[in-house]
This record gives C-alpha cells, structure tokens and sequence, in this order.
C-alpha cells in the first residue's frame, strides 16, 4: 500500500500548512485534542514558552488519494533525562526526546487502513534519518486504536515499545449533562452529599463570591498573576515548586491560544480574594484541565470543589461543553464528579540503543519498587519504615 508522506519541519512550512489542517479537523478525525490542534502547537512553537529554543519539528503527514489520512504531531528536543526512584531523581543523561503532544497521531475514522497509517509515519521517520532516543507518550488510553497499534506492531523480539509503568494510571472524564442537578443525580449518594455539604458550608461562611472566566487574550496577563499568587500557598506550589507564568514569551503564547478560542479557564473568588483557579482548555466540545490549585488559608471553604461545581455548571448552561477531561490522576476532587474512568499508560518508543537501555533501566526499576512495596505492605512494614525516615 502506497502512501504520499510529506515531513513539515520549519516554523514557516507549518504556517502554510494550518488551513489543510484545520479542513482536516472539520472531518472529526480520531486521536485530535487541544493539544494537538495546530493553533495551539502553532503557539507553542512560535513562543517556546518552556524556554526550549532547540526543538525541531517533526511533524508527518500521510496522504491516500491526496487525502488527509493521518498527522503526527511530532517534535524532537535534546533534553536532560533521569531515571527516577519513587520520588528521588538520578543524574541526567543527554537525549533526543520526541514528543507526541494530545498522546495520539490523529487520523480518519472512516477507513480500515489506519495501521497502514501508522506504519507509513514510523517508516518515514526511519527512512529519513530523523534521529531520537526516546519517544514518549505521557498518558496512551488503552481504549484508542493508537493503543492497540503500540501493543500489538511495537512489540516482540525486536521491541522498541516500553511499557514503563508497573500499573496502569486512571484518567478521569466527566460526560456533562444538560444540568448540574442531573449531573449530582447521576452519582452515588455519598458523593453527591459532599459536594452539597461543602457547598452549604461554603455559603455560610463566605458573604460575597463570584465566579470569572478567563477567555480572552487581555486577561490572560492578570490571570497567571493571579495563578501565581494562589500557587504560592498551594499544595502544588509547596510540594513541587513555583512555575515562573509572568514571561514574556507565557504571555504572548496563551494570548495567541486564546485568540483562537482555546482557552476556557476559571478564578473562584470569595469575600473579594482569589480562591481557586482552574487553568483549562476548550475544543470541539471538550474542557480540558491544564492545572488547578487552591489557597491554603481557604481551605475550610473547600474553594477547589465548588469551583468545580461552579464552572461545570457555566459550562453546562453555555452549552460549551459536552465533557470535561481531568487527565490522569484519582485525586478526590477529580473523583467526586466523574462519572468515566480510562485506564492508561506511561509509553516509551526508543529510537536508539541509548534510549533502549534508559527505558529499561526505567522499566526495571518502575517494577522493582513497585513489587518491594506490595512485600512491605504484606509484612505490615511499609509504615515503620515510613516513620523511620521521617525521623531522619
């Protein structure tokens, strides 16, 4: 089977390919999200807002009867890696890292060749020279065609696919229905009770609050000042950290995304002050959560849960949304609501005999802890263990 393949790798060659791309979107391709949508690789691209100024596009394109099949979305950086032990991070190794923004190549629904696709896209990249130690896939849904592709085409004697985690993370998603009130009915009567008990509690303890909603490229600049005053006495922001978002090159990327409509995002606001906030993405009916955090000091307003509440709500009455995507993770407040959940996986492609041996180095120890802690767990010694660290 006979594909045109065409490799988009400049800045220039990208802009002159949106308008092919955004015809293509209006097909409902599988496998495209935000973060995959070209206006906001576009963005990224152009601003670099993680300070990257070394990533090469990578971006392939199939074609079958000068058709749009498939498009993936790659790019390739040099990068630090480190293998990690739990929490604890080893030294780094220099890499070539390939990335697949949205987790996915996105390709038509419609035919019975989409294997073939794929194929055509990992020949190309081989035929051509394009050099990477690791490609890597943060959260691949095992309910995607991409999925099955990975598990059943990257794998065997000559396997390049690591599986690297040693469980499956859990991707939750909300199925938004035409009202709150449905949404609460649909969920178990625990549940539905903790979100009304904090509500309730919220309102007696709080005289004036307000919900704003952040679309707009002016109030993208107030927004992250915003973010960064919240992180700054957030879980978030005590335990990994504070992002830097008032750039120069942060605003100029968030303001182009929000020009092209892609930004949906949230500020709760209690007796005049910034609560919570809600960092999300809109497209093709999707919310996506980008980020969230809380002030501590609020925290027996529960302000991260009825922002929830809240802009669920605007995004139901708008009719903006027909589901919101919390991403992996089971913390509570992603929980409380969801009503799917996806299993998913940590994926590593390795390009090159370095990134073989760093994935299985990553592989291996991934299982080894996982495996030590079910046996201190079973011996009931995870807990002594536990208290003996923290007293050093």
């Amino acid at each position: 089977m006979t594909f045109d393949v065409t490799i988009i790798d400049t800045i220039e060659s990208l802009e002159l390919f949106i308008s092919e791309w955004l015809e293509f979107l209006k097909t409902r391709p599988l496998g495209a999200s935000v973060y995959n949508h070209p206006d906001y690789l576009l963005a990224q691209h152009r601003h670099c807002p993680e300070g990257a100024q070394n990533v090469q596009l990578a971006i392939v394109v199939v074609r079958e009867h000068d058709k749009i099949v498939c498009i993936a979305p790659l790019s390739i950086r040099d990068q630090k890696f480190r293998l990690e032990v739990t929490t604890k991070r080893l030294f780094p190794v220099r890499i070539r890292q390939m990335e697949c923004p949205g987790n996915s190549f996105i390709f038509t629904n419609d035919s019975q060749n989409v294997f073939a696709y794929f194929d055509a896209v990992f020949e190309t990249i081989k035929q051509t020279g394009i050099r990477f130690d690791l490609l890597m896939i943060y959260g691949l849904r095992n309910n995607s065609l991409f999925w099955n592709y990975c598990m059943t085409r990257l794998t065997g004697k000559s396997a390049r696919l690591f599986n690297v985690l040693a469980e499956p993370q859990h991707d939750l998603r909300i199925h938004l229905p035409d009202s709150m009130e449905t949404l609460l009915a649909s969920v178990d009567k625990e549940r539905r009770y903790t979100v009304r008990r904090k509500l309730n509690r919220f309102h007696k303890l709080v005289k004036e609050f307000r919900l704003e909603r952040i679309t707009e490229a002016s109030q993208v600049e107030t927004f992250f000042g915003i973010m960064m005053k919240i992180d700054a006495n957030s879980w978030q922001g005590k335990t990994f950290g504070l992002t830097d978002w008032k750039t120069d090159s942060r605003f100029k990327c968030w303001k182009e995304i929000a020009d092209s409509g892609l930004l949906r995002s949230y500020i709760l606001w209690a007796n005049d002050k910034p609560a919570a906030y809600f960092f999300c993405h809109l497209c093709n009916g999707i919310c996506y959560l980008k980020d969230t955090g809380y002030d501590l000091s609020s925290a027996e307003l529960s302000p991260g849960i009825v922002c929830l509440h809240y802009f669920l709500d605007d995004l139901m009455t708008s009719q903006s949304a027909q589901i919101y995507d919390s991403d992996f993770g089971t913390l509570g407040y992603k929980r409380l609501l969801a009503n799917e959940e996806i299993e998913s996986a940590l994926v590593f492609i390795a390009g090159s005999t370095k990134g073989t041996v760093l994935a299985s180095l990553q592989t291996f120890l991934n299982r080894f802890v996982f495996w030590a802690k079910r046996v201190l767990q079973k011996w009931g010694l995870s807990d002594r263990i536990r208290k003996l660290l923290k007293k050093k």
